[in-house]
């Protein structure tokens, strides 16, 4: 399993708007560097970690984020 992911950044992106939630505030729900969001939403490789406390903070699974 890689260490380092790309997710969707379109999914990362709508349902960040759909919870009406700004990055600074996804960062700190997850526990995650504003670094981390920032490369996900630009669609840069991130932590396999890093992805999934993003995706619990957004409630929603992990491969709901990843692209099809």
């Amino acid at each position: 399993m890689a260490k380092s992911i790309i997710v969707d950044r379109v999914k990362v992106i709508t349902e960040m708007a759909r919870q009406n939630i700004t990055g600074e505030e996804l960062c700190q729900k997850a526990g995650v560097g504003r670094s981390a969001v920032y490369s996900m939403r630009s669609g840069r490789k991130v932590w396999r970690t890093t992805a999934q406390h993003v995706a619990n903070a957004l409630g929603v699974q992990l491969e709901d984020l990843m692209p099809e």
